[in-house]
């Protein structure tokens, strides 16, 4: 298959997988990050569907636009990703690269037109930006998880190594290149790897959401079964012994296992015992402001 075709079915297969995530969406079951990294596979379909249709555009939409569209997923997949882990993003280390590699692009399509410098500026900034998402994932993932997830890591694995392999087969490369839809060569077989990338990116997002949703289900239900047993009462003093053979107070128990907060007061047979004198006609009166 020719180079167009493959950059085509890529833009379709992305298409298709932002419905999944716009449907996870749509119905709430999603973390914060999630609707960036489907931002992102929107503008990745978007982007490879401009790149392919570079002989049918006029260029600066084809190339700049095409390629902008590519650098904003990349920073959505970073963003979003920061968002799932619950760490910060800072905004101009991750923006202003991307905005330096459009400029180097213009210089390389308007004023020194070199499709081969082209190409190792765009596979630098996908390789670069995609490697950072690696080793976030890989650091920060399981903190937030009981068990990392491989997938969304072979799936930025994938991408790495294309992108790459691409600038070291274009630096080697003797012919001239200038055209990209006819550039041949290892062009299409990068753009058949990033289909799988892609897919198994977004499989490996949609994953590590649901691992995420079940693993709060399953907190909930450790918390509610703890409400709902049994529970090991001191005789003597109220003390609720947990899980871990500790004992606790009702209050701190209940604060513990639950969201409720308690609050003190005197129950009508305590205010008796203890206030005697006062206790009928105080009780009185809390009657009638209620």
């Amino acid at each position: 298959m020719d180079l167009r075709t493959l950059l085509l079915a890529g833009s379709a297969v992305s298409a298709n997988l932002s419905l999944a995530m716009l449907y996870l969406l749509a119905t709430g079951r999603s973390y914060p990050g999630f609707g960036l990294w489907t931002a992102g596979v929107i503008a990745v379909a978007a982007g490879n569907t401009l790149i392919a249709l570079r002989s049918q555009l006029p260029e600066a939409i084809s190339i700049l636009l095409g390629n902008a569209l590519i650098f904003l997923a990349l920073y959505m997949f970073l963003f979003g990703l920061n968002r799932f882990v619950g760490r910060r993003t800072e905004q101009c280390r991750v923006i202003l690269p991307l905005i330096a590699a459009l400029s180097v692009l213009f210089y390389y399509w308007f004023v020194s037109p070199d499709l081969r410098a082209r190409i190792l500026v765009v596979s630098f900034v996908i390789c670069a930006y995609l490697t950072v998402g690696w080793f976030t994932a890989f650091r920060h993932l399981p903190k937030v998880m009981l068990r990392g997830e491989n997938l969304l890591l072979i799936g930025f694995g994938i991408f790495v190594a294309s992108t790459f392999l691409r600038p070291l087969v274009v630096l080697f490369r003797r012919s001239t290149m200038s055209d990209l839809m006819s550039a041949g060569g290892f062009e299409p077989v990068a753009a058949l790897v990033n289909i799988l990338g892609v897919v198994t990116l977004v499989l490996g997002m949609i994953k590590i959401n649901q691992q995420r949703l079940e693993e709060e289900f399953r907190q909930a239900r450790i918390k509610l079964n703890a409400l709902e047993g049994l529970l090991p009462l001191c005789s003597h003093c109220g003390k609720i012994r947990d899980e871990q053979d500790e004992w606790h107070s009702f209050e701190n128990y209940l604060r513990l296992h639950s969201k409720a907060q308690v609050t003190h007061g005197l129950c009508p047979d305590c205010t008796r015992l203890l206030y005697p004198d006062i206790a009928d006609s105080a009780l009185q009166e809390l009657a009638e402001m209620k």
